[in-house]
């Protein structure tokens, strides 16, 4: 017969391997790269790259790299700043439309290639036109319009004398254009042009000078466990991606490819 002590003994070696096996199962499970699917928070409003329906270049390319290396892309369409922090925060595995700074670099991990290069252009009203043609030319108290969230030259930004008016989005700047609440409004060229295009005032908004030529990206959260694997996989379907004639023509007209 087993003396009680042994058998308690004995318990206690049970429990505490099991303990160990549970958190070795764990703790793998964690470091692996997910299987078959990556969550991404995607902006609902920067057409033609990505629109509140889940549509754009932006999602085409990051799908058609994704589901090349037999990954399925869920994704979650919000207003950009907060994609931004639900990447950020590992509420998701990335986010994208990023540009490549030093305040992005601490928050994301990035791939060695951009999705696409493209303009951030200063836009004006046409009927009150600003008479700067570059950054160091804007007067004293110009009213510039910008995004929250929205990653900027730091040029602009470093002039203290401007006077910036956030706002949530493109349609919310081109009016505050068209009604002399702003004097100048920063947007990407071409999603821009969509809103201007679409809202039908053409003849009354226009560029008045490029301030950016800027690469955007997919930024994964740092806090992702697995979030190095998925760069090395994304980096790696990408840039078979970024030769292929299909790539461009997705582009064409619309931005400029990285080079390789």
């Amino acid at each position: 017969m087993t003396p009680p002590w042994l058998r308690l003994f004995q318990f206690v070696l049970l429990f505490l391997s099991l303990g160990v096996a549970t958190t070795t199962f764990a703790n793998n499970e964690t470091t692996e790269l997910p299987p078959n699917h990556i969550s991404i928070a995607a902006e609902d409003g920067w057409p033609p790259f990505a629109d509140q329906y889940g549509r754009g270049i932006s999602h085409q390319i990051i799908e058609t790299v994704f589901e090349r290396q037999n990954v399925e892309v869920r994704s979650v369409i919000v207003p950009y700043n907060r994609a931004l922090l639900m990447a950020e925060n590992g509420d998701v595995d990335a986010v994208f439309n990023v540009s490549r700074h030093k305040s992005a670099s601490d928050k994301y991990l990035f791939g060695k290639h951009p999705l696409f290069i493209t303009n951030s252009v200063v836009f004006e009203n046409t009927k009150r036109p600003i008479a700067a043609r570059t950054i160091k030319q804007l007067a004293n108290k110009t009213r510039v319009g910008v995004i929250k969230g929205f990653e900027y030259d730091g040029q602009i930004l470093s002039r203290n004398d401007l006077e910036f008016v956030v706002v949530d989005n493109q349609y919310q700047l081109i009016n505050l254009l068209l009604v002399n609440r702003i004097d100048a409004a920063v947007m990407y060229e071409k999603v821009a042009e969509s809103y201007i295009k679409q809202m039908g005032v053409a003849t009354e908004i226009s560029k008045a000078f490029v301030l950016h030529t800027g690469e955007i990206y997919i930024g994964f959260s740092k806090q992702r466990p697995y979030a190095q694997q998925l760069v090395q996989l994304f980096d790696q379907g990408l840039e078979e991606f970024l030769q292929e004639e299909v790539y461009h023509n997705l582009i064409a007209g619309y931005a400029t490819a990285p080079q390789l």
